[in-house]
């Protein structure tokens, strides 16, 4: 959809610089992390939720970090 392709292409800069200051993996491929971010956020606001309660910032922010931004950086524990 137009849509998913604009909000991909919008977020694409942000997960590209990410990359460059190291705050996601380097074999980060770009486009389809941003793809996959738009579709994340377009099922969070658009699909309720029974454990997050999208009106309270902080909660979707722990949601996000916890699920959504732990995609995009190395696995601590490995190192």
């Amino acid at each position: 959809s137009a849509l998913l392709q604009d909000c991909g292409e919008f977020l694409a800069p942000y997960i590209s610089a990410a990359r460059l200051t190291g705050e996601v993996r380097n074999d980060l491929d770009i486009r389809s992390a941003s793809e996959w971010f738009a579709r994340m956020l377009f099922s969070l606001f658009t699909t309720p939720s029974p454990f997050v309660d999208t009106r309270d910032d902080e909660g979707v922010a722990g949601f996000v970090r916890a699920y959504v931004v732990r995609g995009f950086v190395h696995d601590r524990g490995k190192r």
